[in-house]
């Protein structure tokens, strides 16, 4: 094995360098990337890429946005430490790279995770000791990438957050769940409601009412569900996506539902 002390620093042509084949922030790489290009004008690139040999060029182990910056400021030569390393020192630069980012998404640590258990052998027990988080937490975010494609998509986006995800994956309709997942990502919900939504939807179906003839009346239904929510204020069930969800505290909300019902009535709200 390579010992640092034993390492030296090079010079290498930009051109002759390769992106990682697998980048592990292949979303936030691009955070502060234009702050981290004018500072390597002003004062050049200050901390060495790592680099491996790869058929004659050089592919990046740690220093990808290192990278792209020097090459955005027109850098020609970087300083690298070029190695051929051990399958450990791999693990190790790929965790050291990554363990201090605290702009990496969910997702990307999704990634990341499941990169070192799967490539690198690593236990969720082992990556959690690594990682400084508990294995409970490994698992959580490993498991994000045997969500089905769109929910992890809304929640790549944006447009769903990860505790609202995790609530949908309890879901156990396929069709439910893809149905609730839209009305999330178009309307946007908070965890409770969406625990409502999750509740109703693993519900057992209610047994329909009988016939004259004892026969069952078919009911019919909302979606893939039979959950309609209630507005609050008026009392008549919608579809989910015809509801905006607002956040109220208690006293507010009782005073606009006191006042509506006051003006449906066309008397004062009692005391």
């Amino acid at each position: 094995m390579t010992k640092k002390k034993d390492l030296v620093m090079v010079y290498v042509s930009i051109d002759l360098i390769d992106e990682p084949a697998e980048p592990a922030r292949f979303e936030s790489i691009q955070n502060g990337l234009q702050e981290l290009t004018e500072s390597i004008k002003a004062r050049g690139v200050i901390e060495p890429l790592i680099l491996q040999p790869r058929g004659g060029r050089y592919e990046i182990v740690a220093g990808h946005r290192r990278f792209l910056a020097a090459k955005m400021a027109a850098v020609v030569q970087v300083p690298a430490i070029v190695r051929s390393k051990s399958e450990s020192e791999n693990r190790e630069d790929l965790i050291h790279e990554n363990i201090h980012r605290t702009d990496m998404s969910i997702f990307e640590e999704s990634v990341f995770f499941d990169k070192l258990h799967k490539d690198h052998g690593m236990s969720q027990a082992e990556i959690a000791g690594a990682v400084g988080k508990t294995p409970g937490y490994v698992s959580q975010r490993i498991n994000v990438l045997r969500w089905p494609q769109d929910l992890q998509g809304h929640l790549r986006s944006g447009a769903i957050s990860f505790s609202a995800a995790r609530v949908l994956m309890e879901i156990k309709d396929e069709s439910a769940r893809t149905y609730y997942t839209d009305q999330v990502a178009l309307g946007g919900a908070n965890v409770r409601t969406v625990e409502e939504w999750v509740r109703a939807a693993n519900a057992p179906p209610a047994v329909p009412p009988s016939g004259l003839e004892g026969n069952p009346q078919p009911r019919p239904v909302s979606g893939p569900s039979v959950y309609r929510p209630i507005c609050w204020l008026c009392g008549t069930p919608h579809e989910m996506g015809e509801l905006t969800t607002v956040q109220l505290d208690h006293a507010c909300a009782q005073m606009m539902r006191d006042a509506y019902l006051a003006a449906q009535s066309d008397s004062p709200p009692q005391p």
